[in-house]
């Protein structure tokens, strides 16, 4: 029965949510969402809300298939370390079904499902507002990341949680920003594509008769 749970777990962390709506969402970066006001709103879409659920979702399922094999061996290196590549292929998924010449799309959704998933609720709670508060305060996705990596190392440490596992969920935050940097590309959002999104009118060529 663990194999069901653990293909189960792959294939939520695995498969891109937005493989099917990349065409119906738009890329802005943080400053455009912050200047335009019909984007400001629009980053609340379903695939967020998904990706959010399915990255938790799908990290809770491949651990309990390991705490099925064996209880006492579902905290050691092997089973984190799995879990951890399956986490980061979905990361790099994420961002490569929605890659464009120019940009990369942060996974934030994703990103906090797999915090949440990966460590205590009330660490979370606290390192995730921070990275955050730095992004809009900034307008920078790429110190949000970072933010929110330093203070979830901090913050798991201080209240001894185990150094591996706090490292993993850090690392997790950070990967985004490495990618990007690696790709020489800036990190954007996606939001829905309006309906009324402003359109230009199609030129017409009007002839043009010689002056006499």
């Amino acid at each position: 029965m663990y194999y069901v749970f653990y293909l189960l777990g792959v294939c939520l962390l695995v498969l891109p949510a937005g493989l099917l709506t990349r065409r119906r969402l738009k890329l802005v970066s943080l400053p455009e969402l912050a200047e335009r006001s019909r984007h400001r709103l629009g980053w609340l879409h379903w695939v967020n809300f998904v990706d959010l659920a399915r990255a938790w979702g799908g990290l809770e399922l491949v651990r309990h298939a390991f705490v099925i094999i064996d209880p006492y061996a579902a905290a050691g290196v092997l089973p984190l370390a799995t879990i951890a590549v399956a986490a980061l292929a979905g990361l790099g998924l994420q961002q490569v079904f929605h890659a464009s010449e120019d940009d990369l799309v942060a996974p934030v959704a994703y990103a906090i499902g797999l915090t949440f998933a990966f460590i205590p609720p009330q660490v979370a709670m606290l390192a995730l507002p921070l990275g955050l508060a730095a992004a809009l305060g900034l307008r920078s996705l790429g110190t949000g990341f970072v933010l929110a990596a330093v203070a979830t190392a901090a913050l798991g440490l201080l209240l001894r949680l185990s150094p591996l596992v706090v490292a993993t969920a850090s690392f997790a935050l950070i990967s985004p920003v490495l990618l990007a940097n690696v790709l020489q590309r800036r990190l954007v959002l996606t939001v829905r594509g309006g309906r009324n999104e402003e359109r230009l009118a199609p030129v017409r060529d009007f002839p043009v008769r010689n002056a006499r």
